[in-house]
């Protein structure tokens, strides 16, 4: 049974609980609830702060054409290519990347030492300091702290990252 089939059998349950709801409840302790508060299979409304940055998407293609997007970004391909109507300015950084490709920074910007853009993270704990290099020069490298709340899998977008006192200037091998 799809979303929508199973969205359209509830909505008759949903106006019993609400009309149930809203005449056992005391009204000057709670509000009215209305038969879509009832609803768990409705599609849920996207917000423009949930999209991606048409700037990460435009990043994550032309990495992806170099054949240099790391396979955790397929992850989130489909919100890429979502994100990707228009044209945008290329960042002056399309990416920093770990070595081992589990720590990716797409469309970095730099807010005063720290870098802020969208971050994807698989295995890596919290705190831990990462060495990233940048796709396009890799003889630039910069070394950040993990964010507090990452999970197993992280894909989240306009996150600051803390860049370690010694790696301001650019380390070259």
């Amino acid at each position: 049974m799809r979303r929508k089939e199973a969205h359209e059998r509830e909505l008759q349950g949903a106006q019993i609980c609400s009309l149930l709801y809203n005449i056992n409840r005391d009204g000057q302790k709670s509000k009215a609830k209305m038969p879509a508060e009832w609803c768990y299979f409705k599609e849920p409304e996207v917000k423009d702060s949930d999209q991606l940055p048409a700037v990460v998407a435009h990043a994550c293609l032309s990495l992806r054409h170099e054949g240099k997007l790391p396979p955790l970004m397929l992850g989130v391909w489909k919100d890429i290519i979502d994100a990707a109507k228009g044209s945008i300015s290329k960042p002056k950084v399309r990416a920093l990347i770990s070595e081992d490709k589990d720590f990716v920074i797409v469309a970095p910007e730099w807010e005063s030492k720290n870098i802020r853009g969208f971050l994807c993270v698989r295995s890596k704990r919290r705190g831990e300091v990462i060495e990233v290099h940048d796709v396009d020069k890799p003889l630039l490298s910069y070394r950040v702290t993990v964010p507090a709340n990452v999970q197993a899998v992280h894909f989240e977008a306009d996150v600051l990252l803390l860049v370690k006192k010694k790696a301001l200037k650019a380390t070259f091998k």
